[in-house]
């Protein structure tokens, strides 16, 4: 009867080893996962085929305009903080710099500010229903690509 406590107490030292050892080949398990299997929005081939595209297009000291495959805010179910939507993909791949706008910001201020400023060429990841945005690059910029992916315009605004 010496060693029954003994013997129970070395089943609770190992019960919390054995739950963290569950617990680390489940996080690894999850990890290897979510690399075979990536999210589509943060993992988008979209952004990479553009990338590439407009590597060939625009000029290192071009500036850009990106729109993002990601939303300004996270999900309304968790709450209303940011989202870091700043997707530097594009630019990365380019080896161009500029700014990024949300998907969901819509109308064409901010472009138009961009453009004002320097910006060349707008790219638009996957393709937009924003009617205002859409009329002002009729009138404004010209389609130098265009596929599934998304298109690329080039802007032709006057700076300041």
């Amino acid at each position: 009867m010496a060693f029954g406590p003994c013997q129970n107490a070395k089943i609770l030292i190992l019960y919390p080893d054995s739950i963290c050892v569950i617990l680390i080949f489940m996080n690894y398990a999850i990890s290897v996962y979510n690399r075979i299997n990536p999210l589509t929005e943060h993992y988008n081939p979209a952004v990479t085929k553009l990338g590439y595209v407009l590597k060939n297009i625009a000029k290192r000291e071009d500036l850009i305009i990106v729109r993002s495959v990601s939303a300004e805010h996270e999900n309304k179910a968790w709450g209303t903080r940011a989202n870091n939507y700043e997707d530097p993909r594009v630019f990365f791949i380019a080896n161009v710099r500029g700014w990024v706008i949300p998907k969901d910001r819509y109308g064409s201020n901010l472009i138009e500010k961009y453009a004002q400023s320097g910006a060349k060429y707008f790219v638009e990841l996957n393709h937009s229903d924003d009617t205002e945005l859409n009329q002002w690059l009729n009138e404004n910029a010209t389609i130098v690509y265009n596929d599934k992916n998304g298109r690329i315009y080039k802007l032709e605004i006057k700076t300041i």
